[in-house]
């Protein structure tokens, strides 16, 4: 045809196209249901939490604090500028769990050919009981298969035995490359060089 006209039809009125943009598709604006986010100072994190963001899931984000304060604030800088460029419109909530105690203990009494399998079984154990208590449908991690030794399939079948809550993996084919690549696109790339 010569001309192409779009219309909408909706609560039995049209509705006439003008413009299209194309960003995010799939179900309408924040129309998924919570998901707890796993994040970290790497670049990982932010991108398996974006990609949840642009299927339009509400994510809140759970950080465990392994060392010190100024590494909690680094990160809460992070979690606020991809909240206020990608999920403005939906409140986010950043959760804190102190897990510097749990570090040393692991660190003093824990071999260390288990010490990321079982500290990461930890960290699903809590946002399992946190989703449970504030109805979360899934625990977003930003896993990569076979990219480090606690995620093998093996040992992340593991990990998932410390939760009764669904685990979405995002990245799981994406390789380190395709992340950092990611974190560029989205503009968290500088963050995390500079954490």
């Amino acid at each position: 045809p010569d001309i192409t006209i779009n219309i909408e039809v909706k609560d039995e009125k049209l509705y006439l196209v003008k413009n299209k943009y194309f960003w995010m598709w799939g179900y309408p604006v924040w129309t998924q249901d919570k998901v707890l986010s796993l994040i970290s100072w790497g670049f990982d994190s932010w991108v398996s939490t974006y990609s949840m963001i642009k299927r339009w899931c509400k994510v809140d984000y759970l950080f465990f604090n392994l060392w010190w304060k100024a590494h909690e604030l680094g990160v809460k800088q992070v979690s606020n500028y991809i909240w206020k460029n990608f999920s403005s419109g939906y409140k986010a909530r950043f959760i804190t769990v102190d897990f510097e105690e749990i570090v040393g203990y692991l660190l003093k009494k824990v071999n260390h050919r288990f010490r990321w399998i079982i500290l990461k079984r930890l960290f699903l154990m809590v946002a399992d009981q946190i989703s449970k208590e504030n109805e979360y449908y899934a625990i977003v991690k930003w896993d990569s298969l076979g990219q480090v030794s606690s995620q093998t399939l093996k040992n992340m079948f593991v990990i998932d035995k410390a939760s009764s809550t669904l685990v979405l993996r995002p990245l799981i084919s994406f390789n380190k490359q395709e992340i950092v690549d990611q974190t560029v696109k989205i503009w968290t790339y500088e963050f995390a060089c500079n954490m």
